[in-house]
């Protein structure tokens, strides 16, 4: 393509979509381009930059098929007072269609903080699931198909250690 039908082209487009915007840059301030062409790459080591689906560096996802293959999840974010009953809202959710979850934890949970303890007083189980022993994590992952499960556990790592310490029985 030669410079002048170059120049009419983008006049045309100019023209026929009018934009408003005058400032095309990023949020990080680096400047957009009107067009990309294949000199815009000639640098770029395909294998190094971009890769292909599902292999390092993984700018074009971490599934090979990605969404052609693999539906996005659908996730929910739930936080239900007790163990049981966050179970029960995950199954149900489970049964619905959903095939990803949030768990939310209750404040004492966040904290690291024991049920009984004055600070979690009129915390416990107020917004979010109370987890704090394994027990409770067993008890709210019960029946769930946790090698399909897609489930991020929204909670700090002294919590997680907490989770895993041993339950003294009486």
């Amino acid at each position: 393509m030669s410079n002048q039908s170059k120049k009419i082209t983008a006049k045309k487009i100019k023209e026929a979509y009018r934009e408003a915007v005058t400032d095309f840059t990023t949020p990080s301030g680096i400047p957009v381009k009107e067009v990309y062409t294949p000199n815009d790459i000639s640098q770029i080591d395909f294998d190094k930059d971009i890769g292909l689906p599902g292999q390092y560096p993984f700018t074009r996802g971490h599934h090979p098929q990605m969404y052609r293959g693999k539906l996005w999840n659908i996730r929910q974010i739930i936080g239900l007072s007790t163990p049981k009953r966050q179970n029960e809202r995950l199954k149900f959710v489970l049964s619905h269609g959903a095939n990803a979850v949030d768990c939310e934890m209750d404040t004492p949970t966040w904290y690291g903080i024991e049920p009984d303890q004055p600070y979690a007083e009129g915390q416990f189980g107020v917004c979010g699931v109370a987890l704090h022993n394994l027990r409770d994590v067993e008890t709210m992952t019960e029946d769930l198909p946790m090698d399909e499960l897609s489930m991020c556990w929204n909670y700090p790592l002294p919590t997680l250690s907490q989770a895993y310490m041993p339950v003294e029985m009486n």
